[in-house]
């Protein structure tokens, strides 16, 4: 099945913890991936970024939107687990704990609007809670957007120019990339046959 996003990844873990146990993300990883039946190659795939997996990224915001909701509680670093409210959203728990069903506590609104007061690209990256991702892959999305923009717009001016412009630009490439044009090499190499003559002749 495929990754599931930070939003589907709650209320499975928050079931995982209701055992009043403290938790960390790394040993949630196995039970969630058992759960969502994921694959090595699901499991392993990276961010854009290659630093980080996409499922720990998803299931480390998972937590932090739980935490900052009151459903978890931070007993040390790197260290959770569910709090009374957590609790008692799970005596009668619904189908799905998602970024809609957070906004019912004060402290995740306010969490919320403090994130958003500070993103000043948001516009650009467009709201996670929109798409279902997580902050950095909304970031990464912004970039390959922008990126993807301006070669379309940079093809589209080259290959409206006139023949000629095209021609020099594919020459002023590619020696710039150190790839000599043949005139020069002939050039070059006339030149040194010359030299050579000269110094026979002078022997």
């Amino acid at each position: 099945m495929p990754i599931p996003d930070y939003q589907e990844i709650m209320l499975p873990l928050l079931n995982i913890i209701a055992d009043s146990e403290v938790h960390t993300v790394r040993e949630l990883k196995e039970p969630l991936t058992s759960h969502f039946e994921l694959n090595d190659s699901e499991v392993n795939d990276l961010l854009p970024s290659g630093q980080q997996t996409t499922f720990h990224n998803r299931l480390s915001w998972a937590k932090t939107y739980l935490l900052r909701a009151g459903l978890l509680e931070k007993v040390r670093r790197g260290h959770f687990k569910i709090s009374e409210r957590g609790q008692n959203v799970l005596a009668n728990p619904p189908k799905q704990i998602d970024n809609a069903f957070l906004s019912q506590f004060p402290e995740y609104l306010e969490f919320k609007n403090r994130s958003n007061s500070g993103r000043a690209g948001e516009a650009a990256a467009g709201n996670p809670d929109d798409t279902g991702q997580t902050p950095e892959e909304a970031l990464q999305s912004a970039y390959r957007r922008v990126r993807d923009d301006l070669v379309g717009e940079i093809l589209g001016q080259v290959m409206s120019m006139p023949s000629y412009f095209f021609e020099k630009l594919v020459l002023d490439i590619n020696g710039g990339n150190g790839i000599r044009r043949r005139s020069d090499w002939s050039r070059d190499t006339n030149r040194k046959g010359l030299r050579c003559r000269d110094r026979r002749s002078h022997q």
